[in-house]
């Protein structure tokens, strides 16, 4: 991680499934003060509304409907980000790169909800339309660069196994993802999306968003460390109290604003602060 920002876009920190990417997140939920979370906004539109890419979910409009996500759009995402603004403190967003794209094989398009979308944000109406790397996102360019970016990466070798997991029984009967999918790694779509933000001069040198990636091994190693390092990045103030959440009304917090995805979450939800572990093994024997 190098740099310091001074952006006050909202900071996307962009991942791939099972990143510990939660418990980070939790990090940022318990400063209420200033930080003002989105958890995964588009994660909801990806599987859930009118706009679905995913296929996921059996008998989906009916769990749509019990979910209230009939009308949630990617604009509808969007809304909730634009929405949290207008509080004053600094928006903090975590999703997957791979709720913003088709699945493999569809073609990429504007989902249809944004076509109306003004094209100008944040000053820039000129993004370069014509790019070696075609758009892969629902997104057109210039609401892409509405984002200061941060990526979090974790081994697959941790991840995959974890994923898994989640995709058979016994945990797959709580989940609703009845069997697994490769395509649900994310790993692929985060490193296009990188890509793609690269080429379009909205990441890297001279941007005012230099390059910060978290490896979750570092991050589990030395989170006083790597979380003081991305504050920096981000341009944001430390706080070390942020590596603790064990009070009842952090735990209620997080509940109820995870409670779509508390299969996925539950051990984030029973943690009470982010600590060094001990290193994993590589084996896989």
């Amino acid at each position: 991680m190098v740099g310091i920002s001074s952006s006050s876009k909202p900071i996307f920190l962009v991942t791939h499934p099972r990143a510990i990417s939660t418990a980070f997140e939790r990090a940022f939920l318990t400063r209420d003060n200033d930080i003002a979370c989105v958890h995964e906004p588009f994660s909801d539109a990806y599987h859930w509304g009118p706009e679905k890419l995913s296929e996921r979910y059996e008998n989906v409009e009916k769990l749509r409907a019990e979910n209230g996500f009939q009308d949630y759009t990617y604009h509808a995402a969007l809304g909730l980000v634009n929405g949290s603004k207008q509080s004053g403190k600094r928006v903090f967003v975590k999703d997957m790169a791979k709720c913003l794209m088709p699945l493999p094989g569809d073609d990429p398009r504007i989902a249809p909800s944004l076509h109306k979308e003004q094209r100008a944000i944040n000053g820039m109406d000129s993004l370069q339309k014509n790019t070696a790397i075609p758009n892969p996102t629902v997104f057109p360019p210039d609401i892409l660069s509405g984002f200061h970016y941060t990526f979090l990466i974790r081994n697959p070798r941790q991840s995959i196994p974890s994923l898994y997991q989640c995709s058979i029984p016994p945990k797959s009967h709580i989940t609703g993802w009845n069997g697994f999918k490769a395509t649900d790694a994310g790993y692929a779509e985060l490193r296009i999306l990188f890509d793609y933000l690269v080429q379009l001069k909205i990441i890297g040198p001279g941007t005012g968003n230099d390059i910060c990636i978290v490896d979750a091994e570092d991050l589990l190693a030395d989170p006083e460390g790597i979380v003081e390092k991305y504050c920096r990045s981000v341009g944001i103030p430390y706080d070390p109290k942020s590596l603790h959440w064990g009070a009842e009304k952090d735990q209620q917090r997080a509940h109820d604003i995870f409670k779509n995805w508390v299969p996925f979450h539950d051990a984030a939800l029973k943690s009470t602060s982010l600590k060094p572990r001990p290193p994993v093994s590589q084996s896989l024997s």
